[in-house]
């Protein structure tokens, strides 16, 4: 009974040991061992009333689609469309140019190195870590960012006027899609705005 209690006790320690870097680690190790992803999603904010919803797909390299009621947003990593059905209008961007892009190649791989990262709760298999960047290197105040299972559920964005933007990922599947799904070809007769 005291051995047993002595391994529980040794396995408390060993589980409050973990830090943000270590989270981050788990979470990047099971990222780079999928093609991509597909999740229900929901973002809000303090400065839009109106909140958005519908389907996200994710593939490597900066790849995503937004499907939305009345619009599409897809990048293939460097291009960005943004589709309006009810226009039948699209604008075309450079995706590096365009500041509501969501990469989460950039929480991975770049924030953690401009951030000051800390553990704010761990509940069962949730964490929450906060991120806070480095001297202002990055656009915004802090960001919480919430992985169930070692991958990313949610996350807030706090700018610097203290608006909060929420992204809230659902039923996430683990699938592979070709590249063509995440390029936009507009069809004849559609207004197209090129702004790279």
């Amino acid at each position: 009974m005291i051995f047993l209690l002595a391994l529980l006790m040794t396995a408390s320690l060993f589980a409050q040991e973990k830090n943000a870097e270590d989270y981050f680690l788990e979470f990047r190790n099971k990222f780079e061992k999928i093609d991509g992803f597909s999740s229900d999603f929901i973002q809000t904010s303090d400065f839009v009333t109106t909140k958005l919803s519908g389907k996200f797909f994710y593939k490597k390299k900066s790849k995503f689609k937004i499907d939305l009621k009345f619009h599409k947003i897809i990048s293939d990593g460097k291009t960005i469309w943004n589709y309006d059905s009810r226009f039948n209008r699209v604008i075309v961007n450079d995706q590096e140019n365009d500041v509501s892009s969501f990469s989460i190649d950039k929480i991975l791989y770049e924030y953690p190195s401009q951030c000051d990262l800390s553990v704010q709760s761990t509940t069962g298999n949730t964490t929450v870590i906060i991120l806070k960047p480095k001297n202002g290197l990055l656009n915004f105040d802090s960001a919480f960012l919430t992985l169930v299972n070692s991958f990313i559920s949610k996350i807030i964005i706090t700018d610097f006027n203290g608006n909060k933007i929420e992204f809230i990922l659902n039923n996430i599947q683990f699938i592979s899609q070709p590249d063509k799904e995440f390029v936009f070809n507009p069809e004849k007769g559609t207004e197209i705005i090129d702004l790279r």
